[in-house]
């Protein structure tokens, strides 16, 4: 609000808190994690859990699309277990103590698709922790392809978020919006990549 009172153009990255009069650049969530979890159900998985963080603003939860979209993917397949939804921190050592959550129940998935790539980096520690190989016994994929997911063993399954070019379209955005004085805003909605490595199996 405050620097929308400065009546100059604005630009948001990831965020839209009013498409009517600000441009925004967002990534395109629920066609990133359908294609996630189209990857495992053709893999034989339709035992899938989720794990994925929490973020909040002046007190109240955000909504997570990626979550949003898994609940939606899952339930319209009548494979949707709430128990199998745990969620913490968006930081590694919260993916590692999640997974360790679901080792310890009675019946767990075998598939897990994490909303963030260091989230799994935790989860790979668990694993491997209660005596499992990521890519043998339990399938994980991530989201955000972030540079070391490639360095893993074995390397991480993700989706990738091309955060480099959507904040060259946020500048190139803004720039002509400057030149040209339009009115109207724009929302551009930037796809992702899977990227398809060694952390899954075939059942």
């Amino acid at each position: 609000n405050e620097l929308g009172s400065y009546d100059v153009p604005l630009v948001f990255i990831d965020s839209s808190p009013d498409e009517e009069k600000y441009d925004s650049i967002l990534t395109d969530y629920k066609n990133g994690v359908s294609k996630a979890l189209e990857y495992l159900v053709s893999l034989g998985h339709d035992q899938i859990g989720y794990i994925g963080g929490e973020e909040y603003l002046e007190g109240k939860r955000l909504l997570d699309e990626r979550e949003l979209t898994f609940k939606e993917f899952m339930t319209k397949r009548g494979i949707y277990h709430k128990e199998w939804n745990l969620r913490g921190r968006f930081l590694p050592e919260e993916g590692y103590r999640i997974m360790k959550t679901f080792l310890e129940m009675e019946r767990y998935p075998r598939a897990y698709f994490i909303a963030s790539d260091p989230m799994a980096v935790g989860a790979y520690k668990a694993i491997s922790e209660a005596g499992f190989k990521v890519g043998e016994d339990i399938s994980l994929i991530g989201f955000d392809d972030i540079y070391t997911s490639q360095f893993l063993v074995p390397s991480l399954s993700t989706v990738k978020v091309h955060t480099d070019f959507m904040g060259e379209t946020a500048v190139e955005t803004l720039v002509e919006r400057i030149k040209t004085k339009r009115e109207i805003a724009k929302k551009i909605l930037i796809p992702t990549k899977l990227m398809i490595r060694s952390s899954c199996t075939q059942l």
